[in-house]
């Protein structure tokens, strides 16, 4: 499935977020599903538990979900968003991540 079309079609359950205060509730939504994320990642590396594949497969959908949302809440298109961030780190590591130039970065 191709970033726009999935934007597209996950901003057919938008619900809450049509609305004047939608961008505060999808960051702050996002966030929430970020930190269950690390919760799950901090249960596995720290507290021993196995690694729960299919939370973990669907928080990263939430994550993805609110991303979107914000996303076309500020009029934007997740390729175009995709293809900056690609630029944006070619920019700085030249296609291989470098520590050095990580720490000095432009």
């Amino acid at each position: 499935m191709e970033l726009n079309e999935y934007q597209k079609l996950a901003a057919r359950t938008r619900g809450a977020y049509d609305c004047e205060k939608g961008r505060a509730g999808a960051a702050l939504a996002l966030c929430g599903e970020v930190g269950e994320l690390a919760n799950l990642i901090k249960k596995q590396e720290y507290h021993g538990h196995p690694v729960e594949w299919t939370k973990v497969r669907d928080e990263l959908g939430d994550v993805l979900w609110y991303v979107a949302e914000l996303a076309t809440l500020y009029q934007f298109n997740l390729s175009d968003l995709a293809e900056d961030n690609l630029d944006k780190l070619w920019d700085r590591y030249g296609g291989e991540f470098s520590s050095e130039r990580s720490i000095h970065r432009k």
